[in-house]
């Protein structure tokens, strides 16, 4: 529902993000200090949509919610502006208004009118990850909050902007000697806001501690471990356990097949006709329904690269 909801508007948002940018790159004369200072600033007052989503607890389809979202509510009597009104995902419809507080007005008024019947939600933001790699072994013992104080610091990113880290992975180095007691290297996964996600990819590296370490924009896309389906977790599957290298059902380890099928192509080819190639592991980074399904979580969280 949040990209059903979002997707229509990424593009204009992030048209208005780039003509903000050219404007204090001009009124900054080009330095990067003044570029982050009043881009900052400017984008803090950048508008956000106000969306609510409408989503029925039982069957019935969309056109019926709309109906009927229509007939409980008067929306004469409200002093209320409604910019958007369409069919969602999964049986919902899509309200959008002007203001937040326009939003706020027409959540509670349909909530009280529908009743328990329907759910009334507001989309959740997402915001884009960066990866930091080759990040030192003493960086990676700091605690998260003092990391990420020292990030800000060594990089001149503004205290007030979001950063947070979400994961860190340890690797081995490659050049230290068995038993020579030297810890691992790794690699942050850290969730930002879009100022601090512009920063660091337009300075490619960024200094953490004594080194500095090559940024790339990090995309994930949620996987079973089951069915090797997308968008759920192994404990709410409830399809057969499938293998990930021919699609048969069965475990990968007990697997003696020699061909290759993809489970997710081959469901994506019976349902929707697609001419596109089945003959791969499902886990493969070249698969066409990974490929896609990482763009999509890309125009989710509303960023590409910009390099």
């Amino acid at each position: 529902m949040i990209k059903e909801a979002l997707h229509e508007e990424l593009g204009s948002i992030r048209q208005e993000i780039e003509n903000l940018k050219k404007m204090m790159q001009e009124v900054a004369g080009g330095s990067k200090e003044g570029l982050q200072r009043n881009y900052s600033e400017a984008v803090k007052n950048k508008k956000k949509e106000n969306i609510i989503i409408v989503q029925p607890k039982r069957e019935q389809e969309n056109e019926t919610t709309k109906k009927l979202v229509k007939e409980k509510i008067d929306i004469k009597k409200l002093e209320v502006g409604i910019l958007k009104l369409k069919k969602g995902n999964k049986r919902s419809i899509i309200l959008g208004c002007e203001s937040e507080g326009e939003m706020e007005k027409l959540r509670d008024t349909v909530r009280e009118k529908l009743g328990d019947d329907f759910k009334v939600t507001e989309p959740k933001e997402v915001k884009p990850k960066i990866k930091a790699v080759n990040v030192g072994e003493e960086e990676m013992q700091l605690d998260d909050e003092v990391l990420i104080d020292s990030i800000k610091e060594q990089n001149k990113i503004d205290e007030e902007l979001h950063i947070k880290i979400v994961k860190r992975m340890a690797k081995g180095n490659k050049n230290s000697r068995a038993g020579s007691g030297r810890k691992e290297d790794g690699s942050l996964i850290m969730e930002v806001d879009e100022i601090a996600h512009e920063l660091m990819l337009k300075k490619e590296k960024i200094n953490i501690g004594w080194r500095k370490c090559p940024v790339f924009e990090h995309y994930s896309v949620k996987r079973c471990f089951k069915c090797w389906g997308y968008y759920h977790i192994a404990k709410n599957c409830k399809r057969e356990e499938t293998c990930h290298k021919c699609a048969g059902n069965h475990k990968a380890s007990d697997c003696k097949v020699t061909k290759m099928r993809c489970v997710n192509c081959m469901y994506k080819i019976k349902t929707y006709n697609l001419k596109i190639n089945d003959e791969h592991d499902a886990l493969s980074r070249k698969c066409p329904t990974f490929t896609r399904a990482l763009e999509e979580e890309k125009k989710r969280a509303g960023w590409e690269s910009t390099k």
